[in-house]
């Protein structure tokens, strides 16, 4: 599975609903038949929210996004958002000292483990510079926090040295401050194996939403262990999770488009046509897949279908990539797996069009500014394109891909990726 970016386009005009529903119509119609897409997948804008309803596609929102914006909520707590702050002064007094750094950097080869002093064997102790999170970095507080609670020793080495911190610098990173950082760690952990998990371009990520969130609810119940702050977040992230997961349900979208799978017959001329046969689906595992029922016009074969989902409900757990499962099932479950080639491939994420972001800012630099806007869109057509042509010597079989000339899904973005252009 793959994804590749059909256009890069400029937007001068209002980022209306209307608007932005009209470029994604005229930018799909060069490739395909509009009728062939299945799906779209946005930021949680507003006017994305407009542009789906006026392009009559499903739509669903960013679940990753979602996720972030509960954790974010969770990290408001005032003893945790103290301690953020303490930490970012902390890695912000670092940063902006070549002086603090170049000793932190000594304090780490001096106060090597034992099993570091073993790797010098092979080569030097590599050390570490702290890390600063970014509010539009997912995941990066963690990385900061995990950073400062690795090098908690080294830096108030440092940190008492009289010539490397002036006398009025003050940092407030008492033993709460540290017991705080150990405390978030593992309740940070499932959001950032989520985040990664759902960023990934070769992964069915649509359908990983409900088992991760499902993980994700787990790993976050209380106990008796926790301590108060941890109980704290862990009820405020679960909560938020909860709410705003209805704003990104990708999954019930699916459910949704997918309730009913038809065998049509075309009726002669004399011939009057029965109304479908509703047969129900016993299991509930097969509502996510195929609906609640199944519609059978005449002259479908019941008994095959029933038997065909018995039969899948049957078969043990799935491995992680469905994609690989059915590269091998798909001839046992051929009707399963028409309804499973189409909806597999909707991205739980706008994560796909925020990297071509990336690669648009890339490309229009100070160096670059006077790319038309054409040129523009030839080459981040190339780089993002040939890219995926590599990766595309395909582990799944051919005949389990879509058809050339169908687009199964489509992820949109349009807010501006920086604020010297409007792509």
């Amino acid at each position: 599975m793959h994804s590749n970016v059909l256009g890069t386009r400029l937007f001068s005009d209002r980022h209306t609903g209307q608007n932005i529903a009209s470029e994604i119509h005229n930018l799909c119609s060069e490739f395909l038949n509009t009728n062939n897409i299945v799906h779209l997948t946005t930021d949680n804008a507003a006017n994305m929210l407009v542009a789906a309803e006026k392009l009559g596609i499903s739509h669903s929102g960013c679940f990753a996004h979602s996720l972030q914006l509960a954790l974010q909520d969770g990290l408001k707590l005032a003893p945790i958002a103290k301690a953020l702050g303490a930490g970012r002064r902390l890695v912000t007094f670092f940063n902006h000292s070549v002086l603090a750094t170049s000793a932190l950097k000594q304090k780490q080869v001096q106060m090597a483990t034992e099993a570091q002093k073993e790797q010098v064997k092979k080569g030097p102790i590599i050390a570490k510079n702290l890390i600063q999170d970014c509010p539009t970095r997912w995941n990066s507080e963690l990385e900061m926090v995990q950073r400062l609670v690795e090098l908690r020793v080294p830096i108030y080495a440092v940190l008492v040295d009289a010539t490397i911190v002036k006398s009025g610098e003050r940092f407030d990173i008492d033993d709460v401050f540290w017991d705080t950082m150990h405390t978030i760690i593992p309740i940070l952990h499932p959001f950032a194996e989520a985040t990664e998990i759902l960023g990934k371009e070769d992964l069915p990520t649509g359908s990983s939403i409900y088992p991760l969130l499902t993980d994700m609810m787990e790993d976050l119940k209380t106990t008796e262990e926790d301590k108060a702050l941890a109980k704290q977040l862990k009820k405020q992230s679960v909560w938020d999770c909860q709410r705003k997961e209805l704003h990104a349900n990708i999954a019930e979208e699916i459910r949704r488009s997918s309730n009913t799978a038809e065998v049509k017959k075309e009726p002669e001329a004399d011939e009057v046509t029965e109304p479908p046969v509703k047969k129900p689906i016993m299991s509930k595992v097969l509502s996510y897949v195929m609906g609640d029922t199944v519609d059978l016009t005449e002259g479908s074969d019941v008994s095959s279908v029933e038997e065909e989902l018995a039969d899948f409900v049957r078969e043990p757990l799935r491995p992680p990539n469905p994609l690989q499962w059915w590269s091998v099932y798909r001839s046992r479950f051929p009707s399963i797996a028409s309804v499973a080639r189409k909806y597999l491939s909707i991205p739980g994420t706008s994560v796909p069009s925020e990297r071509t972001f990336s690669t648009a800012g890339l490309t229009v630099s100070k160096l670059r500014a006077s790319l038309n806007p054409e040129h523009v869109d030839q080459l981040v057509f190339l780089n993002k394109n040939l890219k995926s042509a590599v990766k595309a010597n395909m582990t799944v079989p051919s005949d389990f891909l879509p058809a050339s000339d169908a687009l199964p899904a489509v992820t949109v973005t349009c807010t501006p990726c920086c604020q010297c252009c409007q792509y």
